[in-house]
């Protein structure tokens, strides 16, 4: 029996949530959230979405393919779990933010997350040191951890 729209957009929905965890990491605790901020759309609406308590209709598609960089259409087709995209995600994590570029491991894609001022002077300081001496900047920050 053939799908209906309202199935395949579902069926995407939950493969790109899956793979947008799977990018952001962490625990589940807050992924519509975050999932909403990068497509502009309420969690709350997300979570209806996601228990099938509302469908996902033509405008909400677009939004969220939109909000993920994916072509116009790709919610409205069947698709393989091979076949989800490369997303690129935003987390805002502060004010006065900027763009960190997180390299892929493993199966991960890219991904761009977000630091304040204090966490980016963090950031550069224990890149100087790591630069300078990677065994020692190894060594210490795992004392810190």
């Amino acid at each position: 029996m053939a799908m209906d729209i309202s199935e395949i957009r579902h069926k995407n929905f939950i493969a790109l949530l899956k793979e947008f965890q799977k990018i952001r990491g962490g625990p589940e605790r807050g992924l519509l959230k975050n999932f909403g901020e990068q497509v502009k759309t309420s969690d709350r609406q997300l979570s209806h979405m996601k228990c099938k308590n509302r469908a996902i209709g033509k405008n909400s598609a677009r939004k969220i393919e939109q909000g993920l960089g994916l072509e116009i259409g790709w919610m409205d087709s069947i698709r393989k779990t091979s076949e989800i995209p490369n997303i690129k995600i935003k987390i805002a994590s502060a004010n006065n933010v900027a763009p960190i570029i997180k390299e892929p491991r493993g199966n991960q894609r890219n991904v761009v997350i977000t630091a304040n001022k204090r966490e980016l002077l963090f950031i550069e300081a224990a890149l100087k040191l790591y630069r300078k001496a990677p065994l020692k900047a190894h060594e210490y920050l795992l004392q810190l951890i």
